[in-house]
């Protein structure tokens, strides 16, 4: 299965349905549990969209 991810704000991520937000303290938690390849996608959207580290 496909990963989609979609960002719908500044610090809001859905991957293939799944909620990702950048809490208070600046980390990215989910709603629910990511599949390995669904975080591995992730981490590699949110480094090339220089999101890591803001």
């Amino acid at each position: 299965m496909a990963t989609e991810i979609t960002q719908t704000a500044p610090r809001k991520v859905y991957v293939n349905s799944i909620l990702v937000a950048r809490d208070m303290n600046g980390e990215w938690v989910t709603t629910a549990e990511l599949t390995t390849t669904a975080a591995k996608h992730l981490n590699e959207f949110l480094t090339a969209n220089n999101l890591l580290n803001e």
